[in-house]
């Protein structure tokens, strides 16, 4: 399919789209001061569409999300951007039931969400439960923003969204609004990157996007150097689930992940990684966590990396 970016649902035409409801969809929704131009989700839709014949969306909603001084707002916009993507995907509907395909005949439905994206995907799930009768197959949220989702409520993600909700989680604090991302397991299966806080991979002064930094500048410097890593932490979810659809495309290495109790400490995370990982002990995270059947309840998963080993090592 052709790249495209949705930005208004009145302005949406399905007939001009190379759109083919039966093929697998993936919708892609940035997170807060994001941009559905952005160069990890430009990338992430490229491996997407060489991994399968797929749809493609790219959900752009800057104007809701693009001030740093309200972010309470941003979170508040959450439901006006889910309320968009729900129009736009009940057009879509319309448009081919018309043409004699019936949603149940409609592929894989995916959504992937990165911080306040991903409680976006989650009442997108929601509505279309609620209003078009529709299930979501699967949404992935890339570190759920905390601020404001502390605790359930209506705008937050829930593993009832979809038939699968995955999260991978690295950026989180135990401590309430200490860090970008929620800690706390929320969906049918949670992936803690390095146990879900700090990031080895993030040094100071190492801010993944410039954008971001020059809208900083006003704040104190004590603030953007405390920003500073937590940026890079909290794009460290988005890195790794591309870093999946990388290796799915050359079948080199799998990204295993060992299971592992949330509440553990440091020592007993430790000793989970003496036993090698396999496809009986362990699951895949990233674009392959859905080949995988979890319990019931949560399932949380540690994922190590480790940039200083050789071979497979993430």
């Amino acid at each position: 399919m052709d790249h495209w970016v949705a930005y208004d649902s009145n302005k949406f035409n399905p007939s001009i789209l190379d759109f083919d409801p039966q093929r697998r969809t993936a919708i892609l929704i940035h997170g807060f001061l994001g941009s559905g131009q952005d160069f990890i989700f430009r990338q992430m839709e490229d491996y997407l569409l060489q991994w399968r014949d797929m749809n493609v969306i790219v959900v752009g909603w800057e104007q809701g999300c693009n001030n740093f001084a309200f972010y309470q707002q941003a979170a508040v916009n959450t439901e006006y951007a889910a309320i968009e993507i729900r129009n736009v995907l009940t057009q879509l509907m319309k448009y081919w039931m018309d043409r004699g395909v019936d949603p149940n005949q409609w592929g894989y439905t995916h959504i992937i969400g990165h911080s306040l994206g991903a409680h976006v995907a989650g009442q997108v799930g929601k509505m279309m439960q609620r209003y078009n009768n529709f299930h979501i197959n699967r949404i992935t949220a890339l570190d759920p923003a905390e601020p404001c989702f502390e605790t359930q409520e209506p705008l937050r993600l829930s593993r009832r969204d979809a038939l699968l909700v995955d999260v991978i989680h690295s950026d989180g604090a135990r401590t309430k609004n200490q860090a970008f991302g929620l800690l706390n397991p929320i969906g049918d299966v949670d992936f803690y990157l390095n146990g879900g806080t700090l990031q080895p991979e993030c040094k100071v002064g190492n801010l993944m996007y410039r954008r971001r930094k020059r809208e900083m500048m006003n704040y104190p410097n004590v603030l953007i150097h405390l920003l500073d890593k937590g940026v890079c932490r909290h794009f460290r979810s988005v890195v790794l689930f591309v870093e999946s659809l990388k290796r799915a495309l050359d079948g080199r290495c799998n990204l295993w992940s060992h299971p592992w109790q949330y509440s553990s400490n440091a020592d007993q995370a430790r000793a989970i990684f003496r036993t090698p990982c396999n496809e009986n002990n362990c699951v895949e995270v990233g674009i392959n966590a859905e080949r995988y059947k979890y319990q019931p309840q949560s399932s949380t998963f540690y994922v190590r990396t480790d940039l200083r080993r050789p071979g497979c090592a993430f």
